[in-house]
């Protein structure tokens, strides 16, 4: 399963929601040739979907960088 497929929010440690030999529920979300892809976020609801139903576009929301990458700044919205 690819890092991304498996939580909604950033994923630091994947070993964070399992280990060899457990038990985990997945939902198959591809197939090409032998290759299954799979998820485990899509078992759950899309918190982004709630997020669309309160922010609207152009709402303005103050917070603090607290990463910075090559793709991008990320930061933790204040509450």
């Amino acid at each position: 399963m690819h890092i991304s497929e498996i939580a909604w929010g950033h994923v630091k440690n994947p070993s964070d929601y399992g280990k060899l030999g457990d038990e985990v529920k997945v939902m198959v979300i591809g197939l090409e040739g032998d290759k299954i892809s799979l998820s485990m976020k899509r078992l759950t609801e899309d918190p982004w979907l709630e997020a669309t139903k309160k922010i609207s576009d152009r709402t303005v929301i103050d917070g603090e960088i607290n990463r910075i990458t090559p793709f991008g700044r990320f930061h933790q919205a204040q509450r």
